[in-house]
């Protein structure tokens, strides 16, 4: 039998022909077979491993250039694990950054809408780190406690095993998710009064303080993609309407206006195809990635429609292909966006770019 460390080492180097990063794909490969995680793998290099299907089968599935989201079945973006299932895009560390230029501008409260959101990535992370506000507002559904558990996440308020009586637990409140119809996770009648005043946990006031988060509705052509995005919000107790179709004709009347719109695009020149890598060629949906021969065949349309659904001062921000930041500027100045901006990747190339609609 070989060590964990020599399996890794000889599956690295096989890896080596096909991955940029064969020593971590390795690690995370045996990790899944294993059934722990690939910290405590890193803690049992020198424990002998007997025969492992499991792991023969992903180095093989690997070796042919499937992506390593794909066979583990999840990923981690902005630290959150999700469900990937193929062929839906892999979540890319530069798809981050858009999370990042929406943070900034999001207040407590803000509907946000997610286009052709895949995976749910990019709306599911924003919500997840969206700033909190109080509402005093009678409930009309019934309220459940939320309790943050020890990875942040939310959920039904229970006791794991190290918790003690005399432990302080942190605990909010929120609508039952039970009471809400098919299509929405986790929204209410309480959570959209238009108009209620944000209050901050300490202020007074003689009707009880319920949070006031913010809002996600995500939409994609996609049924798998809006599948997929329910199932990821539900695992980290978030709320999500999601809406089946092409763009702006997915929502539905009452839908908006939104504070703020993101998109990751389909942004890939068709000449551009051929020249990608076979891990996205072989597994990725071309659709998702494709946008005409320039590549802005999907962001023109997303820039001209989206004022008819943005607030006054909403926010539009959008993942862009790396040439395209001269023609996108244009786009947003002929359409009157103001306060136009674009924030670089850590590869030093403009990725996001964002503009407000004026009052």
């Amino acid at each position: 039998m070989s060590t964990a460390a020599e399996t890794l080492a000889k599956a690295a180097s096989l890896l080596e022909l096909v991955s940029e990063t064969p020593r971590l794909d390795a690690e995370y490969l045996l990790a899944h077979a294993m059934g722990c995680t690939r910290s405590a793998l890193l803690r049992r290099l020198h424990e002998e491993l007997p025969q492992n299907k499991a792991f023969e089968d992903y180095f093989a599935r690997r070796l042919n250039r499937e992506p390593v989201a794909y066979i583990l079945g999840e990923w981690e973006f902005y630290s959150l694990e999700l469900a990937v299932p193929r062929p839906l895009l892999v979540p890319r560390p530069e798809t981050e950054h858009l999370v990042e230029v929406a943070l900034k501008h999001l207040q407590p409260g803000a509907h946000i809408l997610d286009l052709c959101c895949g995976t749910g990535c990019v709306g599911i992370a924003i919500l997840a780190n969206a700033p909190k506000a109080f509402v005093a507002s009678e409930p009309t559904s019934p309220l459940v406690p939320l309790r943050r558990g020890i990875k942040g996440d939310v959920g039904i308020d229970c006791k794991s095993k190290h918790d003690t009586d005399d432990m302080p637990v942190n605990v909010e409140y929120g609508p039952d998710p039970s009471a809400f119809p098919r299509g929405t996770v986790g929204t209410s009648e309480t959570d959209q009064t238009p108009g209620s005043r944000l209050r901050t946990p300490d202020s007074s006031s003689s009707s009880p303080l319920i949070p006031q988060n913010s809002y996600l509705t995500s939409s994609d052509i996609l049924p798998l993609a809006i599948a997929t995005t329910e199932a990821n919000a539900a695992r980290h107790h978030l709320p999500v309407t999601t809406r089946l179709g092409n763009l702006f004709h997915a929502l539905q009347p009452g839908d908006g206006p939104f504070h703020i719109i993101v998109s990751n695009p389909p942004y890939v020149e068709a000449a551009a195809w051929e020249g990608l890598a076979p891990d996205i060629t072989r597994y990725e949906d071309r659709n998702a990635l494709i946008a005409g021969e320039d590549g802005l065949d999907i962001i023109r349309r997303i820039i001209a429609q989206a004022p008819a659904h943005l607030h006054p001062g909403g926010l539009l921000a959008l993942e862009m292909g790396e040439a395209h930041w001269p023609a996108v500027l244009a786009l947003f100045q002929t359409a009157g966006y103001t306060d136009i901006g674009v924030k670089k990747d850590l590869a030093g190339i403009d990725r996001i770019a964002h503009a407000v609609w004026p009052d």
